[in-house]
């Protein structure tokens, strides 16, 4: 199923338009934990990230692999765009932020993909709408 997704387009540039502009990071992924969390340095310090508006299958659930195996091939050792919504972190203390890699959303384009769910957890949902539309595609 991933050999499909080689060639994924950029997110068009006008579905960034819900991410919130008002914090970005730069960071560098330097690990996959799955289809919804990596961990990432940022000025020299590591950062364990989950997406926001997503909810990918934990490993050892039918489709973790598909998920985590896009989300290598979008992130793995890459720069990445990172953006706040309302949370800094959650309840085990990983950022949450909605995720840019070269020009893509990843937290849209892992939903639009099947592998992973839309899914809303306030107080992030900026991207909620936009989300749940990737997931009817």
């Amino acid at each position: 199923m991933i050999s499909r997704l080689l060639h994924l387009p950029p997110t068009p540039v006008l579905d960034f338009s819900c991410i919130p502009q008002s914090e970005v990071q730069v960071a560098r992924v330097t690990k996959i934990i799955d289809g919804d969390t990596i961990w990432v340095k940022i000025d020299g310090k590591s950062y364990k990230v989950r997406y926001i508006g997503m909810n990918a299958p934990e490993v050892g659930q039918p489709g973790a692999d598909d998920a985590t195996a896009l989300n290598s091939k979008l992130t793995s050792g890459k720069t990445v765009y990172l953006y706040k919504d309302i949370s800094e972190t959650d309840k085990y203390g990983r950022l949450l932020r909605y995720v840019i890699a070269d020009g893509k959303f990843v937290d849209y384009e892992l939903v639009k993909a099947g592998f992973a769910k839309a899914g809303t957890w306030k107080p992030d949902t900026a991207c909620d709408s936009f989300l749940r539309n990737a997931e009817s595609q």
